[in-house]
């Protein structure tokens, strides 16, 4: 196994193109082939021990090259303190293994209780002497999670969402019958709404009232064409509708 994949990993080159003209080969000495069926499972290999650096004071939560930290204490000082010390200590794991860290793509948010009043202030987190931007919600694993956990960005993530197939779904209600408009519906918005509604559908009613009225139109779409394919088929027949 080790010779196989040795052998996929070695004497590989690359060369770019630009309009028709390309480089010379360039050989790669570390990494894998970009676009490789076995680039993702090599990946995950590799960044597997993220979880196991010593001295890490906390356990990364990781889903493919999305990692995650969630760092607790009942003060602020306390709290930058160890989350800093554990952006240090996977910082230098990051360097020793050659991987880059897209700060842009870096950020941290501040859970504090909901009956707290007292203004959280910013930890100043910095990796390589560059700072972490501060956010007031994020995605993760496909829900958005707000500081707050009103789920309200969630919410009107998915609001937007629906307003775009209201209208979608009434022109294509006058083209297609209504079986193939209740698959689209099952197809493309109910597991949307169906995802995470453990979480984020446990929260105020008023928060989920715009969702409500949109699937509820939505909804309506589909049953306004079911009853006027009935209203045609009695005039068509000379029956009186029941």
């Amino acid at each position: 196994m080790l010779s196989w994949l040795q052998s996929y990993l070695s004497g590989r080159s690359q060369v770019t193109m630009i309009n028709g003209v390309s480089s010379s080969p360039h050989v790669i000495t570390y990494g894998v082939p970009q676009g490789s069926v076995l680039g993702p499972l090599l990946f995950l290999i590799y960044i597997n021990d993220l979880g196991f650096i010593p001295g890490l004071n906390v356990k990364p939560k990781l889903f493919a090259d999305d990692t995650n930290l969630f760092i607790h204490s009942d003060n602020i000082p306390d709290l930058k303190t160890k989350s800093q010390t554990a952006i240090n200590t996977i910082y230098k794991w990051l360097l020793a293994n050659k991987l880059n860290l897209n700060i842009d793509k870096t950020f941290y948010m501040i859970f504090s209780p909901s009956n707290s009043n007292v203004s959280i202030p910013n930890l100043d987190l910095q990796i390589n002497n560059l700072s972490i931007n501060k956010v007031s919600h994020c995605k993760f694993l496909g829900v958005i999670i707000d500081e707050k956990l009103s789920w309200v960005p969630h919410i009107e993530d998915l609001c937007l969402c629906l307003r775009r197939y209201v209208g979608i779904f009434y022109k294509l209600s006058f083209k297609l019958p209504p079986y193939v408009l209740k698959m689209l519906y099952f197809a493309l918005i109910y597991p949307r709404i169906l995802y995470g509604i453990e979480v984020y559908a446990n929260t105020y009613l008023t928060y989920l009232h715009d969702l409500m009225i949109l699937n509820n139109r939505l909804l309506r779409i589909l049953q306004h064409l079911v009853g006027l394919l009935t209203l045609l088929i009695c005039i068509f027949l000379l029956e009186p509708c029941p």
